[in-house]
């Protein structure tokens, strides 16, 4: 439910079928608060950089700063690609080149666990979190709204990792028996980002289209929190009871009756004319054509949700295999940007001369975000200060943190990009200095 005290923040998304409305919610319990800011690094800057006391000069030398900074992440975090992107090429499902050969139960063991490890960074990095087995277990218990059950075979996952960001909330648009097959809009939990990783077993029967021992890597978007089954391979429709009760009781009370009847008339019919004795077969001929119908009626249903699901998973499917990688590497580099040039800032702008703790930068940054955004974000201030320690742009002492002038923070950063530079470009550097 969203607080009625405070305004939802609302993505900018036009409500239709494949792309619902979603509601971010307004106020979290701290334990559940993201740390992930849903501001583009331009967009940021630019916030920052329309501040009322900066003169013309600090915002053309703050805009520097910021593309240093840039620069430098993005180089930091193309080495961690390098590493991840050699480590999945032997399990890539969508590899052109020939794929390198991985020999051994223990080097393709090993390998697998290389992946994940470094999936996981990514992920983490890009503030996703990962679903606990007791969450994955009661998301995949919950009823549907879209009117159909579901089973999920786990024997075939050698491997199985889901991991979500953007607690939100969703109007989606449904239409089915529980809504007396009535157009209606309905609120439904959802996460803003779903991603998997799983690795299917080599010694049990998979389905079509499906390869053991590689690793399969998918990104959705906008996925209910009820219908994470409905991104898994090896997922079978389940009859509910109201579909058995569908389909068995008018064939059950039908027969009963008929029954009765021949029962009741046997006599009757051995002396009565052929037309009654038709008559009655034709009665049970119906009740086993209503029968019969109303199963193919249910497998009727499966064949629409079948194809409902695969329209929106058109809709709803951001990035497979090695395009993940590039995603979360593009997620992760643009949130370290972010939380960095931040905490910055604020000590530049605002700390005092003795400088500020943690704790003090944190409920700063958190309160501008919350200003922003009109929702809580679990500003991660202890990331952000460890990398501008590293690049050197603060100066600590004891607990207390204090940015470095603008001017010597600008020449830190062209220092930290030679020297991360390779050498021949340093040799080209020095040489036009």
């Amino acid at each position: 439910m969203v607080d009625a005290d405070h305004n939802a923040y609302s993505v900018a998304q036009p409500m239709n079928e494949e792309a619902p409305r979603i509601l971010r919610l307004p106020r979290r319990d701290a334990a559940r608060r993201e740390h992930y800011i849903p501001l583009r690094p331009a967009e940021l800057m630019q916030r920052l950089l329309n501040e009322p006391l900066l003169s013309s000069t600090e915002r053309d030398s703050l805009q520097r700063f910021g593309h240093l900074l840039t620069a430098i992440l993005h180089r930091e975090h193309h080495a961690q690609l390098m590493h991840v992107k050699n480590d999945y090429a032997p399990f890539d499902p969508d590899a052109q080149a020939t794929r390198p050969t991985v020999t051994g139960e223990a080097e393709c063991a090993a390998g697998v666990d290389r992946v994940y490890d470094g999936v996981d960074y990514l992920l983490q990095r890009s503030n996703f979190r990962r679903l606990s087995r007791e969450e994955l277990e009661a998301s995949l218990q919950a009823s549907s709204n879209w009117g159909m059950s579901f089973d999920v075979d786990f024997r075939i996952f050698r491997r199985l990792e889901v991991y979500v960001r953007g607690d939100a909330v969703g109007e989606w648009e449904i239409r089915n028996w529980r809504t007396s097959y009535k157009s209606v809009k309905i609120q439904v939990p959802v996460y803003e980002r779903l991603a998997l990783a799983f690795c299917l077993r080599d010694d049990v029967r998979l389905p079509r289209g499906m390869q053991p021992t590689v690793i399969n890597l998918k990104l959705f978007k906008n996925i209910p929190q009820m219908d994470i089954e409905m991104l898994l391979p090896g997922t079978r429709a389940r009859m509910t009871w109201f579909d058995l009760l569908q389909i068995t009781l008018p064939t059950a009370s039908g027969l009963g009756v008929a029954s009765y009847k021949m029962l009741q008339g046997a006599v009757v019919i051995a002396f009565a004319s052929i037309y009654s004795t038709l008559m009655v077969l034709g009665f049970v001929g119906g009740t086993i054509g209503y029968a019969i119908r109303s199963f193919f009626g249910y497998l009727n249903l499966k064949e629409k949700y079948q194809h409902n699901l695969t329209r929106r998973l058109y809709y709803q499917n951001l990035d497979n295999n090695s395009g993940v990688l590039f995603r979360l590497l593009d997620e992760a580099e643009e949130q370290d940007f972010r939380e960095a040039f931040l905490a910055w800032f604020l000590l530049w702008q605002m700390g005092s001369k003795n400088g500020w703790t943690a704790e003090q930068i944190d409920e700063v940054a958190e309160e501008r975000l919350r200003r922003w955004l009109g929702f809580d974000v679990d500003f991660e201030v202890s990331d952000a200060l460890d990398k501008l320690e590293r690049i050197g742009l603060l100066e600590r002492f004891g607990p207390r943190w204090r940015a470095v002038p603008l001017a010597v923070a600008l020449l830190r950063l062209e220092r930290a990009w030679r020297e991360q530079s390779p050498l021949e470009e340093r040799t080209r550097a020095a040489r036009a200095a």
